[in-house]
């Protein structure tokens, strides 16, 4: 084996562990926090559910960049899912930082759903970093 194919080999070896990164954090977290909600017989906000509705948005966009690095590779392609893996992450940030503002200003769905929120909020930043590192490791395959 060449060099050339033993990086092509590990990295997607490193591609298939991101996907399976994916998938244990919806399988298993996003899925025990859904769980967790329905049990509680909690609901969230209707600014905080809009607000997880856009990150989930953001990360099928996201999602559909990497498709599309697959089909055609290239830097280009790869740059531009890094500059919205940090728009990702900002988003993210921002939207803690407004859950947090309905937690200071009482609201009780906030309260009763926050470390549920801000799990899954997390969960989400955690697929999205799956997927840039998928982009950037695509270049090598």
């Amino acid at each position: 084996m060449t060099d050339s194919q033993a990086q092509q080999e590990l990295a997607l070896l490193s591609i298939a562990a991101d996907l399976e990164g994916i998938g244990d954090i919806i399988s298993k977290e996003l899925a025990r926090l859904a769980q967790k909600k329905v049990e509680k017989q909690r609901t969230f906000s209707e600014e905080g559910w809009q607000e997880i509705q856009r990150l989930h948005q953001a990360g099928l966009e996201n999602f559909g960049l990497i498709i599309s690095v697959f089909a055609a590779p290239g830097e280009e392609l790869v740059k531009r899912v890094e500059h919205q893996g940090e728009h990702f992450d900002n988003l993210e940030q921002q939207l803690r930082q407004s859950h947090i503002q309905r937690l200071h200003a009482g609201s009780p769905e906030a309260f009763e759903t926050s470390s549920i929120h801000l799990d899954v909020l997390g969960n989400l930043r955690r697929i999205n970093a799956h997927l840039v590192h998928i982009a950037k490791l695509s270049l090598q395959t």
